[in-house]
């Protein structure tokens, strides 16, 4: 994790580019052309959206360092998002039948998918049991990328308002695992025996944050490893519960994260291509919330997540004050081309 930060302090960040000191309105490669250098693919959906491609086999992670706010705020109350295209093989963990997407080690929140394809969010009691709410639509191998998220709300003094929803592509899931009860209604866990931990102790909340593996020590010795195979995009954390309205609302279009209300990480991983010493391009990711960073790589060492064009359903919608969306409206206001979705043209 050292190595991480001391990384991100020594190369250039993406919202502090310079220009080129013989022209002072020269601007950054387009998109197009980064993806070419990169051997990226084609462009999809809106400019700059790029996203991380994992492979269990190669055991791809990208750990994000602890930090003090990842604490108390974020075990009483919080909301997981990202947009996921899962390849149709995935490993089956050692242990378990989940994978993750993002979680933290040993604690919740917790935001993953069944190796055969169902969406699962998990709470952690404060005896060490884990509370699984395991959605029913097996939809999430079908070679589409889909919306995932889950949210808690923890703080009510009264154990039925303390809920646990898990949505897919903005719709609440039906429950299907073993412990649910197929209501197609938030989970109240604590109504059920219950006591979720809502208060970090050092051994709970220790680790930081891991997005698309979970590598963690055994209770009995070893360690187990949970590993996603696909492409993962939009990693949203929150220190709140969001609504389902606002799921709808903002899981098809980039945020400004200091327009939004306790958002604590927001990775876009639109970070390919700044630094281009590498073929590979970055080898850390930046959260353009808290400024902190992300260092990808595996388990053992050796190899990382590789970056690839994204073409998850996100766009760039008029007045959007995304970097994203602003960079494009800059290079358009300097002279470049416009572009369009869906027959709407932006400038």
């Amino acid at each position: 994790y050292q190595d991480a930060v001391a990384y991100t302090q020594a190369h250039v960040r993406w919202n502090t580019l310079k220009p080129h000191p013989r022209n002072s309105a020269r601007r950054a490669p387009r998109v197009p052309m980064l993806a070419t250098m990169l051997g990226l693919g084609p462009l999809a959906f809106y400019p700059n959206n790029f996203a991380l491609n994992f492979s269990a086999a190669h055991m791809d992670i990208v750990r994000v360092p602890h930090h003090e706010l990842m604490n108390h705020d974020l075990i009483d109350s919080w909301s997981l998002e990202a947009w996921i295209y899962p390849l149709k093989e995935q490993k089956r963990p050692a242990a378990g039948t989940i994978v993750n997407i993002v979680g933290f080690p040993g604690r919740h929140p917790m935001l993953g998918m069944t190796y055969d394809g169902f969406a699962v969010a998990q709470l952690k009691d404060t005896t060490g049991k884990w509370y699984t709410y395991q959605g029913s639509t097996p939809l999430l191998k079908d070679g589409k990328w889909h919306h995932l998220a889950a949210t808690w709300n923890g703080r009510s003094a009264h154990a039925a308002d303390n809920k646990l929803s898990l949505y897919v592509d903005g719709q609440l899931e039906v429950a299907g695992g073993d412990l649910d009860d197929g209501s197609g209604q938030p989970k109240t866990p604590n109504t059920q025996g219950y006591t979720t931990a809502s208060k970090c102790t050092p051994e709970l909340c220790e680790e930081g944050m891991q997005i698309g593996g979970l590598y963690q020590q055994n209770t009995g010795g070893g360690y187990t490893g949970r590993f996603f195979s696909g492409t993962i995009d939009e990693v949203r954390v929150w220190t709140r519960e969001l609504g389902k309205p606002e799921i709808v609302e903002r899981m098809r279009k980039p945020l400004q994260a200091q327009d939004e209300q306790k958002l604590l990480f927001y990775f876009p991983f639109d970070d390919a291509g700044m630094d281009m010493a590498s073929s590979e391009g970055s080898i850390v990711v930046f959260s353009k919330a808290l400024d902190w960073p992300g260092m990808l790589g595996t388990s053992r060492g050796t190899n990382r997540p590789h970056w690839s064009v994204s073409n998850a359903p996100l766009t760039c919608t008029a007045n959007n004050r995304a970097p994203a969306c602003l960079l494009q409206l800059a290079g358009s206001a300097a002279g470049g081309s416009a572009w369009s979705k869906g027959g709407e043209r932006f400038l």
